[in-house]
């Protein structure tokens, strides 16, 4: 169906991957992208649509660091 299923979201949430890339300040982890590419790379070797979701989220979550008017009300 083009998406991953809703166990398997509400698991990477509940799992704070949903957050890894989010700035601390928007209750996000800010982990190092270092180390998030190799979380996306782990889970991308068990499903590759897990793992090109995630980076999805990431990419987006990552944007907030640029971002200066309109952050608080993304997040």
């Amino acid at each position: 169906n083009r998406r991953i299923a809703p166990q398997v979201n509400e698991a990477l949430k509940s799992a704070g991957f949903l957050r890894m890339w989010k700035p601390k300040a928007y209750g996000g982890l800010e982990i190092h992208p270092v180390e998030a590419y190799r979380v996306l790379e782990a889970l991308s070797a068990i499903d590759g649509a897990v793992g090109w979701n995630l980076n999805q989220h990431a990419a987006v979550s990552a944007m907030a660091t640029w971002l200066r008017d309109g952050a608080e009300e993304l997040f």
